[in-house]
C-alpha cells in the first residue's frame, strides 16, 4: 500500500517511518526560468549545471547561464555540500550573496543567470511527491510518453547537438488512421484506449533510439538520434507493421486502427527544429495522399 493511501499511518511502524524519513536524498529544484518544475536528484559526488547538454549534468536552458555555469560537489570527509563557480560570466549567488565557492544548507536558493534554484534533502516522503509530481507536469497520462513541453526541449537539444557535430537526425510525425470511425461506432473510450496503445507501442519501439511524444490528439511525433533518413524509414515500417498487426480490446469491443508516418531527415538546408518538423508533416500528408498506413519520406 502506498503511504499516500494511509492517511493515519496505521500500517507503519515506528521504525518503518524513522527510517522513511532519515532516508534523504540530495536535489535541486528550479523555482524561476524557462525549466520551472524540473527537479534533479544528485547521484553522483560532483554535478556540474550548465547549458551545454554534452559537458553538464544537468541542463538550463537559459541563455544568461554558461555552457558550464556552477558545480555541486559532496565532500564525504565534511559530510557537506559545496557550491563553486566555474569562471561562469554571470557567477552565481547563493541566497543573496556573491560567491565563488561556498557550502550549501537544505532550503539554500542558488541564482544562476535568469534561473532560481533550491537544494534540499529529501525524505522519502518527498521523494514519492515530487516525483508524483514531475510526473504530472512532464508524463502524458494517457500514454505514458513525455509531454509535448519536455519533447521540444529535447528536441531542440538533440538539433543543437547533431548541427555542432555534423551528426544524422531524423523525424518521425505519425497520425493515427481511422480514429473517427472507431469514436462513432464504438464510442470515445475504445478511441482513448486506441490512442493509449499506440502510444505504448510507439514508445517501446523507439525508447533507446530518441524520444517520442503525443504531438495531440492521435497524432504522434518522434525524433532519432544518429539515424539516417533510411534507417529512420525501417523504425517507421516497424512501427507501422506493430500498430497494423495489434487488435486494440476494451469492455468486449474491438478495433484495428492503422497508422501514417511522415519521415524526414537532418540536413545542412535545415536551419531550426521547427523546419525539420514541417518538412515530416509534408512528407505525412503524402502518406495520407497515398493511401493511409504507409511511411512516406
Amino acid at each position: 500500500m502506498s503511504v499516500f493511501e494511509d492517511t493515519t499511518f496505521n500500517d507503519l511502524s515506528d521504525q518503518t517511518l524513522a527510517t522513511k524519513l532519515s532516508q534523504q536524498n540530495p536535489v535541486v529544484m528550479i523555482l524561476n526560468g524557462a525549466d520551472l518544475g524540473k527537479r534533479y536528484i544528485l547521484d553522483d559526488a560532483s554535478s556540474v549545471i550548465g547549458r551545454n547538454p554534452e559537458q553538464a549534468n544537468i541542463v538550463i536552458t537559459d541563455r544568461a547561464v554558461s555552457s558550464m555555469h556552477t558545480r555541486i560537489d559532496y565532500n564525504a570527509r565534511k559530510r557537506q555540500f559545496f557550491i563553486t563557480d566555474l569562471q561562469s560570466k554571470n557567477g552565481i549567488w547563493v541566497n543573496s550573496q556573491r560567491t565563488d565557492h561556498s557550502p550549501l544548507s537544505p532550503g539554500d536558493k542558488i541564482f544562476i543567470g535568469t534561473t532560481v534554484l533550491k537544494f534540499a534533502l529529501e525524505d522519502a516522503f518527498e521523494d514519492k511527491f515530487h516525483t508524483r509530481v514531475d510526473n504530472l507536469m512532464n508524463i502524458d497520462e494517457l500514454t505514458g510518453l513525455p509531454v509535448k513541453r519536455v519533447f521540444d526541449q529535447k528536441l531542440s537539444a538533440a538539433f543543437v547537438k547533431a548541427k555542432r557535430r555534423g551528426k544524422t537526425l531524423s523525424l518521425l510525425m505519425m497520425d493515427m488512421d481511422g480514429l473517427k470511425r472507431i469514436n462513432d461506432t464504438h464510442g470515445h473510450q475504445l478511441g482513448s484506449h486506441s490512442i493509449s496503445e499506440c502510444g505504448k507501442i510507439i514508445g517501446d519501439i523507439i525508447r533507446k533510439k530518441g524520444t517520442a511524444c503525443r504531438y495531440g490528439g492521435d497524432e504522434f511525433i518522434a525524433f532519432l538520434r544518429k539515424m539516417t533518413l533510411a534507417e529512420a524509414e525501417a523504425v517507421g515500417e516497424s512501427i507501422r507493421q506493430s500498430i497494423a498487426k495489434h487488435t486494440f480490446k476494451l469492455n468486449g469491443h474491438s478495433a484495428s486502427p492503422t497508422i501514417s508516418i511522415g519521415v524526414a531527415e537532418l540536413s545542412k538546408e535545415v536551419e531550426s527544429p521547427d523546419e525539420l518538423v514541417r518538412i515530416a508533416d509534408e512528407a505525412l500528408y503524402r502518406a495520407k495522399e497515398a493511401g493511409r498506413n504507409t511511411v512516406s519520406r
